[in-house]
């Protein structure tokens, strides 16, 4: 399965207002930083993830679900809820055994 604009707008609603080409330009640059030798069966799952993550940074993004237990200082994945769910999902994958750059 390919992760388009209307695949993830139906798995993360919350991004139903932001413009198609916003969502897919944040896809494109997900699948550009994610290896899918390293990810897998998980492969469209992390880059649907890592897309929510870098949308919910965008200005009109940061009400949706930006640091959401008050992780204040936080950087990275760990601003988001999806960050931190693709960090999870990560270490699902890897099983600690190597470190996945995302």
């Amino acid at each position: 399965m390919t992760v388009t604009a209307a695949s993830l707008k139906a798995a993360w609603p919350e991004f139903d207002s932001a413009a198609d080409a916003l969502v897919t330009s944040k896809i494109t640059q997900a699948y550009l930083s994610l290896s899918e030798a390293t990810w897998g069966d998980l492969y469209d799952d992390a880059v649907t993830l890592k897309a929510c993550h870098l949308l919910a940074l965008t200005p009109d993004g940061r009400a949706m679900r930006l640091d959401p237990e008050g992780h204040a200082g936080q950087t990275g994945l760990g601003v988001t809820a999806y960050g931190q769910e693709l960090d999870e999902l990560r270490v699902a994958v890897t099983c600690g055994l190597a470190r996945v750059a995302i």
